[in-house]
């Protein structure tokens, strides 16, 4: 795992908040770091003002995005296998994040937007769709080698990799 994106919006003012994360040795944050470590950016940034209570957890096929987190095991008996992929079908997920006043239980429901789309609609199909192209990979790369454009390319890496986490 290369790196974990967030794209945090405030649904009321339209405000982003994006963070990428680059996993120590390869080891594998917990959903919970991700969204502590996201949410406490947008709070430093403005866009938002307190540990939301509940909110949603958006991707482009989850079941790719969220078996990349360290306690994938917890939270796949919370969620539901929709057409090859995960979302909240039932009850939302409880989460304990930490916050500047200390920890916050939160609820959190997630949706894959590849249920939202027409069937086999791409993320870059998507994106364009939203008004978010995603970023090409330049000549001379491609996506089952990212470590290579990563080395060779770290800020248009990011690009990349937070416009991935934005068109949701």
């Amino acid at each position: 795992i290369l790196s974990y994106q967030f794209c945090l919006l405030n649904a009321d003012s339209d405000k982003q908040a994006k963070l990428i994360i680059y996993p120590k040795n390869g080891k594998r944050i917990s959903l919970e770091n991700g969204l502590t470590r996201a949410i406490l950016k947008a709070r430093r940034e403005m866009v938002i003002d307190n540990v939301p209570r509940k909110f949603t957890i958006a991707g482009h096929f989850t079941r790719a995005d969220l078996t990349t987190f360290s306690d994938f095991g917890y939270f796949k008996r919370r969620t539901g296998a929709v057409r090859k992929t995960y979302a909240t079908t039932e009850i939302p997920l409880s989460l304990r994040l930490a916050s500047n006043e200390g920890p916050v239980r939160c609820s959190a429901v997630i949706i894959d937007t590849m249920l939202l789309a027409p069937a086999g609609t791409s993320l870059e199909k998507l994106g364009n769709l939203l008004g978010v192209p995603k970023i090409d990979l330049p000549e001379g790369y491609s996506k089952d080698r990212m470590d290579i454009f990563l080395r060779d390319h770290p800020a248009l890496f990011e690009e990349y990799a937070l416009t991935d986490a934005v068109i949701p």
